[in-house]
């Protein structure tokens, strides 16, 4: 054990107050006191604290810690030093926020114990409320100094869990699972089966941000969208008072407005004042001497504009965007947040909200068949972050880490083709297809085709051994012979009818799945209800 000097020292490592006066002092100095000695415990709940609120934040930058991050907590620090006063072969644990297991900030500190230390133990909490007093959703991590041996058993509470009646060693020790191949991507802990199911998903799939002719972006943060967003009737006294300005009036998504495979455009524009492109030698815009009456209605809200952070060289002008000919592609959008991936595409030059993110490129339509599918939310719901109400956070960091096969591209066209029924079905300016059948019952047919071809693309030997493959059906000879582009209606009435017809080869697969793969496919179905 430690000794008692050494005790008292390492005792402060939790009662440290990172807003007192002498915090950057105590970190230069009474944290070094006794690290030659070292310790064979620590123990500790450091404090959760946004480093970006910290008086001393560019003092603690200086220390040169590995786990520093401006966008990142406080006790990451902590976590680095704490390993720093170990005993070789020591023992740490804390209990801290669980935000670094999947937060883009704590990406430093997965590699930090991945390289540095070797974890042994981690419980999830989750969202099962065990701390009565606990106003974040917690973990318990334990370590040695020592080489990483690959051997992190991890368990992952259920929401449910309660400590009346549940002994937590003998949950710990049915429910935990082996993660042996850590790095500073996400940490997805789960149940096993479920941990086989990613790692089939994985061996098929490259991650979205490894593909080449990607590219990720948000939507435009103004600073004052109350001023910049407008409506059509603003629009239209704009353009009567000077046509010139239609240049820069764009029409807008916000996040809300996007759906699957759809949105609901509601006639929202924004005025796009903006700063330039440095890059292609654009200049920013001058607002007062090509667009005065423009001007003159930002005018009114000089002071609001001129105290806003998000802005460009002149009061006017929109922060700086390198992307700005991004918007103008076609591209597929999709909301921040939400309960289920809501991806779709747009071809209209649909400027987004800050609440939503793009990605423009080749491949799209086949890339967005895999991202709507089951199989991509099973496996995005392990590594995203969650908050109230079952909601995710669907933003860049996450969807970039989503391994989708890559095939050849006369392969991509099932997909592709299904995708572009989609849209046209969910598109509130296509004609009703059938009288008695509305078209979005007909779209959930098809999106369940959909599923199932994207499942054979993770899974193809398992659906082949238990004859419930698909793509071998999808194209019948009525449908090839049809002039796609003119002929999109008579298409998709043939390929539904075709569908429903008896003893149809997909259809008897779709009905038989859950029986025949009730390990993968069918818990991915219950998983992503």
């Amino acid at each position: 054990m430690a000794s008692k000097s050494n005790y008292e020292i390492y005792t402060k490592l939790y009662e440290f107050n990172p807003f007192e006066d002498n915090a950057c002092s105590w970190f230069d100095s009474k944290w070094m006191f006794g690290i030659n000695e070292g310790f064979d415990i620590v123990i500790g709940n450091p404090p959760y604290v946004g480093i970006s609120k910290l008086s001393y934040k560019a003092e603690l930058q200086k220390q040169g810690y590995s786990t520093f991050e401006s966008t990142g907590d406080l006790y990451s620090i902590f976590y680095e030093k704490g390993n720093q006063l170990l005993k070789q072969k020591g023992v740490l644990t804390f209990i801290t926020s669980r935000q670094w297991i999947n937060a883009s900030y704590g990406k430093s500190l997965r590699k930090y114990f991945v390289e540095k230390t070797n974890p042994i133990q981690l419980i999830d909490f989750g969202k099962a409320k065990i701390f009565d007093a606990a106003t974040v959703f917690v973990n318990i991590l334990m370590f040695e100094k020592n080489e990483n041996k690959k051997n992190l058993r991890a368990c992952l509470l259920k929401e449910d869990f309660t400590i009346e009646g549940n002994d937590l060693d003998s949950y710990f020790y049915l429910n935990s699972t082996l993660l042996d191949n850590l790095s500073e991507t996400v940490w997805k802990i789960g149940e096993e089966d479920i941990e086989i199911i990613n790692k089939l998903i994985e061996n098929k799939g490259v991650v979205l941000n490894k593909w080449i002719g990607l590219d990720f972006f948000r939507g435009i943060t103004t600073g004052l969208n109350e001023v910049f967003y407008i409506n059509e009737i603003q629009k239209n006294n704009l353009v009567a008072e000077d046509p010139k300005n239609n240049e820069i009036i764009k029409p807008l998504l916000r996040g809300k407005d996007i759906k699957r495979y759809g949105y609901e455009y509601n006639n929202l524009y924004i005025i796009n004042t903006h700063n330039g492109i440095r890059e292609r030698g654009l200049l920013p815009i001058d607002v007062q001497k090509d667009y005065p009456s423009i001007y003159r209605y930002l005018f009114q809200f000089q002071t609001e504009l001129r105290e806003r952070e998000d802005q460009g060289v002149h009061w006017t002008n929109l922060r700086n965007c390198a992307f700005l000919d991004e918007f103008e592609k076609e591209k597929i959008v999709w909301i921040e947040i939400s309960d289920r991936a809501n991806f779709t595409y747009d071809t209209k030059g649909m400027y987004l909200t800050n609440s939503a993110y793009f990605i423009s490129g080749s491949n799209l339509k086949y890339i967005l068949s895999v991202l709507n599918s089951r199989a991509a939310d099973f496996y995005f719901f392990q590594i995203t972050a969650k908050i109230a109400g079952g909601r995710k956070r669907y933003t860049k960091q996450y969807v970039e880490q989503i391994p989708i096969p890559q095939i050849e591209k006369s392969k991509q066209k099932p997909f592709e083709d299904l995708v572009d029924y989609l849209l046209f079905l969910h598109d509130k300016e296509s004609p009703q297809l059938f009288t008695h059948t509305k078209n979005d019952r007909i779209a959930s047919h098809i999106e369940e085709v959909l599923n199932m071809m994207v499942y054979e693309l993770y899974f193809d030997e398992h659906m082949k051994d238990n004859k419930i493959d698909v793509l071998q059906f999808i194209y019948p000879d009525e449908i090839s012979t049809l002039n796609y582009q003119e002929d999109i209606v008579e298409v998709i009435q043939s390929f539904y009818l075709w569908l429903q017809t008896p003893n149809n080869p997909v259809r008897q697969r779709i009905n038989i799945v859950d029986i025949n793969s009730p390990d993968i496919i069918s818990k991915i179905n219950l998983a992503t209800l």
